[in-house]
């Protein structure tokens, strides 16, 4: 019998060989060296509201503010590759992502810039508008070669603009850890002690499989008999 060599396998590991070394799009995208301009805080915390929903909700939001009429970018070259770096990048900044999402732009094409300069890129595109959102992406070309783009990053721009103004994220609240003991005092009352006297808030997550049941919390920061004092340091009812 006639043996026959099929060239198929080779040409797999061909294809599966090129894809296994080609580079990684850009992350971690900064403007004005702040990364998370597209986050939104809610009673200072981060929340899943975008920077559009931002002005539709009923609790005041907070998030970062570029104030610089031309502000800078930045991001991160990734490559699982050795001996390989940025020879040059393009950056795309439009007023709507649905415009990036067609590799194009209406305010600002960069074209290929020479040069492995990843951190405080100037831009050089048309007038930034007052309190806009601005949406922007990068590619960047490692020893010569064209990587993928980068996922799209939001901004806002504060309500007036100067030739810098500094970012700086709202201040967020952490919380302070589980109690450090919990006593179920009945079926329908639990007592948690958290070790420490401080000012803060409560955060629960409760379920109910019936609906329509009431919760009643109480906060205090001294005990009497195992219990929340109501009135601490109030003089003896004689």
């Amino acid at each position: 019998m006639k043996k026959i060599l099929l060239p198929v396998p080779a040409l797999c590991v061909g294809v599966l060989l090129c894809l296994s070394l080609r580079g990684e799009a850009p992350s971690r995208l900064t403007t004005d060296l702040a990364e998370h301009t597209d986050r939104v805080w809610i009673g200072g915390y981060p929340s899943q509201v975008t920077l559009e929903q931002a002005d539709k909700i009923v609790e005041p939001p907070r998030f970062v503010t570029i104030g610089s009429r031309r502000p800078s970018f930045g991001w991160q070259v990734n490559d699982s590759r050795s001996d390989v770096m940025q020879t040059a990048c393009r950056i795309l900044l439009a007023s709507s992502p649905g415009t990036l999402a067609t590799d194009s732009a209406d305010l600002w094409d960069s074209g290929v810039i020479p040069g492995d300069r990843s951190v405080a890129v100037p831009y050089a595109g048309k007038a930034l508008e007052p309190g806009k959102i601005y949406y922007w992406k990068v590619m960047t070309f490692n020893n010569g070669n064209p990587q993928p783009w980068s996922a799209v990053k939001a901004f806002r721009t504060a309500d007036s603009l100067t030739e810098y103004a500094t970012p700086a994220y709202p201040l967020e609240k952490t919380d302070n850890g589980l109690p450090k003991t919990t006593q179920k005092l009945s079926d329908r009352l639990v007592f948690a002690d958290f070790g420490y006297d401080a000012f803060g808030q409560l955060r629960l997550t409760l379920c109910s499989h019936a609906g329509g049941d009431t919760v009643t919390v109480r906060l205090g920061e001294c005990l009497k008999d195992g219990r929340i004092d109501p009135a601490p340091g109030a003089p003896a009812v004689s």
